[in-house]
């Protein structure tokens, strides 16, 4: 079955304190996607591996298309012997995004990639990507991407432009387009990406634009990051819609191939890529201006990404797990750094606007809960957490909350967002590949 693309959004006022009643602020209605089609096997990719150049910044601007034939993702990596230790680790920050004066955001966690001229080093550093557990694939903006030359990606003598929609209501367009890719210190690959709001490639087609609101820069009021580094549990994005683009109209391609999904990334490593493993510091129940942690690539690779003692969940075939909360099972529940908050149904919680929940608990008084997650295989654990009154971090001006929650608005499932992330190593092995503890797809995670 097709897997969710789901970053929820939360938006807050701009000026002085994150104003719950301000105009500005408030929910995103959200749409889950629904699962309608068997999920297409898992791929066969091969990349191109490079070995790591060392980047040549360069300034923000767009790259005109180049007329070059694409190749997509052909050469089969030939790894060295051992893994370089320590090359997996990546940053992991939640701040206030990279336009923090007009677009502040919250609890969204970032990391930096480099994205080069394939098989060179002439490279651009793009800073406050979004690392989202629950989309799949590399989106920069388009805008962000001056002085390097990426190949259009092919289907049938024309190129490929791709259209993902989110459940707050955005859509990310633009051309699908061979990359050269390094994250942390690992060895530059060859991968498609998707190049977002292309203003030198074809206009949205009116069945994308249909679907939400289209994402043109950081800026925008639903995006506040450069891109999005989409690292689920599968190897491929198959929820996205396809299209061919000979001119300037598109068509959308009814059965995509799987040559020219946009792949997870990570996959794309010679090592390390079985999946990642976010780790967030412990944070006051007030909340803290920043936090800063660490994205590892690979699940039990290295000494520093094994599992320990962290207890494996296995999924279904939509990466899905079951939450008992309350009394009430939600089957298609799922752990995602994208969501902002914990997200789930109880109507015994006061909201305060917007869908965000109030209870009358302060930083000194956390509101104290729990849910009982079981895995496909059986492995069972409860989740202790605490909700804080929206009203009272309001009156903070923090970037980083653990205990913030929002009404799903579904009966279905129950969204643990960034605030379960800290003060937890959490673990995403991606379905298709080996990894220790289970067969993935599947989540583990450990309390620090």
């Amino acid at each position: 079955m097709k897997a969710r693309a789901i970053l929820f959004s939360l938006a807050f006022a701009s000026l002085g304190s994150w104003g719950c009643n301000s105009p500005t602020s408030g929910f995103i209605s959200v749409v889950t996607p629904t699962p309608s089609v068997t999920r297409t096997p898992t791929p066969t990719f091969t990349f191109t591996v490079t070995p790591t150049p060392t980047p040549t910044a360069t300034g923000p601007t767009v790259t005109p298309t180049p007329s070059a034939t694409p190749t997509g993702p052909t050469a089969t990596p030939t790894p060295s012997a051992t893994p370089s230790p320590g090359a997996n680790v990546m940053p992991l920050a939640i701040n206030f995004g990279p336009v923090p004066g007009t677009n502040p955001q919250f609890n969204l966690p970032y990391t930096t990639v480099n994205i080069c001229t394939p098989g060179t080093s002439t490279c651009v550093t793009i800073p406050d990507v979004l690392v989202d557990t629950q989309s799949t694939g590399l989106r920069i903006f388009a805008s962000l991407l001056t002085g390097v030359t990426l190949t259009p990606v092919m289907n049938s003598g024309s190129p490929v432009g791709t259209c993902i929609a989110f459940a707050d209501g955005s859509v990310m367009w633009g051309p699908e387009r061979a990359a050269g890719l390094q994250m942390g210190s690992e060895p530059q690959v060859s991968v498609p990406i998707e190049v977002v709001n292309d203003t030198t490639f074809s206009p949205i087609p009116s069945s994308c634009s249909a679907q939400g609101t289209p994402l043109l820069d950081p800026s925008s009021a639903l995006a506040g990051f450069n891109g999005i580094l989409g690292t689920s549990l599968f190897p491929n994005d198959d929820i996205s819609l396809y299209y061919s683009c000979p001119s300037s109209t598109c068509t959308q391609i009814s059965s995509p191939p799987t040559s020219i999904l946009v792949p997870n990334p990570v996959v794309a490593l010679p090592f390390d890529n079985n999946g990642v493993v976010l780790q967030l510091p412990s944070i006051p129940a007030a909340g803290a201006v920043t936090a800063t942690g660490t994205m590892l690539l690979g699940v039990g690779t290295q000494a520093n990404n094994a599992l320990g003692g962290a207890t494996v969940y296995t999924t279904d075939s939509l990466g899905n797990i079951s939450t008992v909360y309350k009394g009430t099972t939600y089957p298609a529940s799922f752990i995602d750094s994208g969501s902002q908050a914990f997200f789930f149904v109880d109507g015994s919680l006061p909201d305060c606007g917007g869908g965000f929940f109030c209870p009358l608990n302060n930083a000194a008084n956390p509101l104290a809960l729990s849910a009982q997650n079981t895995g496909a295989n059986n492995a069972t654990g409860t989740v202790n957490f605490s909700l804080v009154g929206k009203q009272f971090l309001d009156l903070t001006t923090n970037a980083a909350f653990d205990d913030i929650g929002a009404d799903a608005g579904f009966a279905d499932f129950f969204d643990f967002g960034a605030p379960f992330f800290f003060n937890r190593t959490v673990f995403f092995a991606i379905q298709g590949q080996s990894a220790p503890g289970g067969t993935p797809p599947y989540y583990a995670y450990r309390l620090d």
